[in-house]
């Protein structure tokens, strides 16, 4: 039994029938949460990265996270409720939708800045009407129905009506509706569709004195009551078009805002009740909410709606419109029956109190609520209360209580992120880093499980993706060490499906293991194995190793240490990349060894030589492309699976001075040298099992050589292939096939190479041969010339048999 390292969800459970033999795997599925359709797995995207990029660029913009957040939500539920294919858990949206309206009431009283943040002299919990829009647009948008619904069916046949005063109640019903919640725009378009409007405006056959005169007093009436509808200052607005508040902050609901239809106030000036605490592009500034210059403007408005002259004379035309018109922009609301308390509210933050004081918003919404008779001690009512009183603490509650524990990704997510914010905003304290209960992490770790048991069983990558990019900005060294400990268990039980998606994972992660996080690295070391055995089992040898490069350089920002020099060097690498600097050593060593072998032994281009030069070739080329710092050509077995390759290159196009270059490679292989990228460590790259080929390797050679009357190798070569073939005399426990025959092979090569020797030193006029230099005593190196001195001393320091 173990649990399957592509998914923390599942467990494998391994059975075999007894009959059979068969093993057969089980899974079980210990958590897959409650799933999550395109629009939640959009949603998710898109919040957790307006979180990654607010944390990544150190803004200090809670509104426009906030406003993000809701953008967020407000697609997902539009899409969600749009798409006829989609499940429709109604259960799940409608507490989706209790999330969205939560959150952005939250955005409007926990999210206001501090008294030091703002230019006014008040604290803005005290400034009049700096939350009267965005409550206003909130109640709107969020507590109440569409107001046209309260006509029914017959809605169209009404609009198209030409006379559609004549369906009595319904018509002035919708009016009031309209009028009651500053819908001023849509209220003046069904108005305008009164048949005595249209007498007024429409050409018409030439009337007599009196009717003319009539029908001027008409036409100024409706024309004062245009003025005073579509020029309205109320705060929000007066259409619902961007009640969401999600719309950019220099786009207005008129096409010319600067045109003025009521002396004094121009069409735009209901912006003034808009408290603007970020600007447009997205930069965090002051409040610049003026109290006294939007109140001052709807004074003036009011003074228009009281005292009117024509006005009153379009009344006495139309007696529907005072009560249901012009009383209600008067803030005369006796004979108004409120379908809701939300409807109630926002009346009277727009006619009565619009320069009511955040403090005092939840006292006047209480009072409505109970004069609505609704309950203000539990339900959605008691929590609309409690953010307006500033209670962070209940908004979290709501959020977690709807969804944040039922294991759901986005319920869960939005309530951590939510609590992130709060907490930024200074609404929630940050806990001391000793105290035994943190909030914000306890969210955190839950959004993490619920989007990797959400996604389990559909896209895990995504779930595990989602899950580090959630947590990434709270894992810090002198952070909580639960989050890193479920940053690091998570990697450790995935499997990633693609590469794309392992680099993902492990440029996320790279900045903790550059700040020496252990538990981290485990993780990452997980998924670069698991897409190391991957490519190993698909025989790609070359994405394989270039996985161990990225294991390589990942563990050496945790381990590696250069004491001081610029470098480091190839023993401290393997050291430090651990695992990867193993598997890379023995990737090199094996290919190697396996190359030579096959070299030996058959040199067709079909047989297994063939098939492990490809693969030689393969691991080299990747070496070369994938290690851009060439750490891996400090290591001895990369630097011998290059000479072996080379070697290999060398016998199959070997051409003129082929042996000469495949001997140089063979001395190359056997040389003892001082290694400065070991330690300085004096040792032969090749590895004492391979001696056996490259001695028989040599030997070839040298019967070629015997037969051509050519010399491949020099004294120090055959010195070389001496040395090693007592090594294999002495020290192998398998005798040599033909021991004889090759010490007649060696003397006869090392016989040609003194010849050789001889004859270019009798050319540049040197001493015949070595012996003479050899028998040299140190106290007559006088009497040579200062060349022959150092051929002398090089002799007597370099390797013997």
């Amino acid at each position: 039994m173990a649990w399957d390292p592509k998914s923390p969800a599942a467990l494998m459970l391994p059975t075999r029938n007894p009959e059979t033999q068969d093993l057969r795997v089980d899974k079980f599925l210990a958590d897959d949460g409650v799933g999550c359709n395109s629009y939640e797995r959009s949603a998710l995207m898109k919040l957790i990265a307006a979180q990654e990029e607010f944390y990544k660029k150190g803004n200090d913009n809670l509104k426009l996270l906030s406003r993000t957040y809701q953008r967020a939500l407000s697609e997902c539920i539009e899409g969600w409720e749009g798409d006829e294919t989609a499940n429709k858990d109604e259960t799940s949206l409608e507490a989706l939708k209790i999330v969205y309206a939560v959150t952005q009431l939250s955005d409007v009283y926990l999210l206001m800045p501090s008294s030091d943040e703002t230019t006014d002299i008040l604290d803005p919990w005290s400034t009049p009407g700096s939350v009267t829009a965005d409550t206003v647009r909130y109640l709107r948008f969020q507590h109440m129905s569409d107001p046209f619904e309260v006509v029914g069916d017959g809605l169209d046949e009404m609009l198209e009506s030409s006379q559609p005063e004549q369906f009595g109640v319904p018509y002035w019903k919708l009016v009031q509706t309209l009028v009651l919640r500053g819908c001023l725009d849509d209220a003046w378009n069904l108005i305008s569709r009164h048949s005595l409007f249209r007498r007024c405006f429409e050409k018409s056959e030439i009337l007599d004195e009196y009717h003319a005169l009539t029908i001027e007093q008409d036409k100024e009436g409706f024309r004062v009551l245009q003025s005073l509808l579509l020029s309205a200052p109320l705060p929000g607005g007066r259409s619902e078009w961007n009640d969401s508040g999600l719309s950019p902050d220099d786009i207005t609901q008129e096409q010319d805002d600067n045109t003025m239809l009521l002396d004094g106030v121009y069409r735009d000036a209901y912006t003034l009740w808009d408290s603007k605490w970020y600007s447009s592009g997205g930069d965090s500034g002051p409040l610049t909410f003026n109290p006294h210059a939007a109140i001052s403007t709807i004074k003036l408005w009011r003074s228009a709606v009281i005292d009117n002259a024509a006005l009153h004379g379009l009344v006495r035309r139309i007696p529907q419109l005072q009560a249901n018109v012009i009383d209600v922009l008067r803030g005369k609301f006796d004979v108004v029956v409120f379908e809701s308390w939300s409807e109630a509210l926002c009346a009277e933050l727009l006619y009565l109190r619009p320069n009511l004081c955040p403090k005092d918003m939840h006292v006047r919404t209480e009072a409505i609520m109970k004069k609505q008779g609704a309950s203000v001690a539990t339900g959605s009512n008691s929590v609309v209360l409690s953010v307006m009183k500033g209670d962070a603490g209940r908004a979290l509650e709501v959020l977690y209580n709807l969804g944040g524990s039922s294991g759901a990704a986005l319920p869960a997510t939005m309530t951590s992120l939510l609590c992130n914010l709060l907490t930024e905003a200074g609404q929630i304290p940050r806990p001391d880093v000793s105290s035994s209960f943190n909030i914000q992490t306890e969210l955190l770790l839950s959004a993490s499980e619920a989007l990797l048991s959400s996604l389990s069983s559909s896209e895990p990558d995504l779930g595990v993706r989602l899950s580090t990019q959630l947590l990434l900005p709270f894992a810090k060294p002198n952070g909580d060490d639960r989050i890193i400990a479920t940053l690091g268990e998570t990697l450790e039980h995935h499997g990633p499906s693609t590469d794309a998606e392992a680099r993902m994972l492990l440029d996320l992660c790279r900045g903790l293991v550059a700040r020496k996080s252990r538990r981290v690295l485990d993780g990452c070391v997980n998924l670069i194995l698991f897409r190391y055995q991957y490519y190993l089992s698909q025989q790609n040898f070359g994405a394989a190793v270039h996985w161990l490069l990225k294991g390589i350089e990942l563990e050496c920002l945790l381990y590696a240490t250069t004491d001081g020099r610029k470098e480091a060097r190839a023993w401290e690498i393997v050291n430090a990349s651990g695992v990867f600097g193993t598997l890379l050593c023995s990737t090199c060593l094996t290919t190697a060894k396996l190359l030579l072998a096959g070299l030996v032994e058959d040199r067709d281009e079909n047989s297994s030589a063939g098939q492990y030069f490809a693969r030689a070739e393969e691991t080299v080329e990747s070496i070369q492309e994938d290690d851009p710092s060439q750490l891996a050509d400090k290591i001895s077995e990369v630097k011998l699976l290059k000479l072996v390759c080379g070697l290999a290159h060398t016998i199959t196009d070997a051409a003129g001075d082929g042996n000469s270059a495949i001997a140089k490679n063979v001395v190359s292989c056997l040389e003892e040298n001082s290694n400065v990228d070991d330690n300085e460590v004096v040792a032969p790259l090749a590895h004492y099992a391979m001696y056996r080929d490259l001695l028989t390797l040599g030997c070839t050679i040298l019967n070629r050589d015997e037969a051509r009357s050519e010399t491949s190798f020099d004294i120090h070569g055959i010195r070389l292939l001496m040395a090693t073939f007592l090594k294999l005399s002495c020290g192998s426990k398998e005798p040599l096939s033909d021991e004889m025959s090759t010490r007649l092979v060696l003397g006869k090569g090392l016989e040609r190479a003194f010849v050789a020797e001889n004859a270019k030193r009798q050319e540049y006029g040197l001493p015949k041969h070595h012996g003479q230099l050899g028998s040299a005593h140190s106290s007559k190196l006088s009497s040579y010339s200062h060349s022959d001195q150092e051929k002398i001393v090089q002799m007597m320091l370099g390797p013997s048999m």
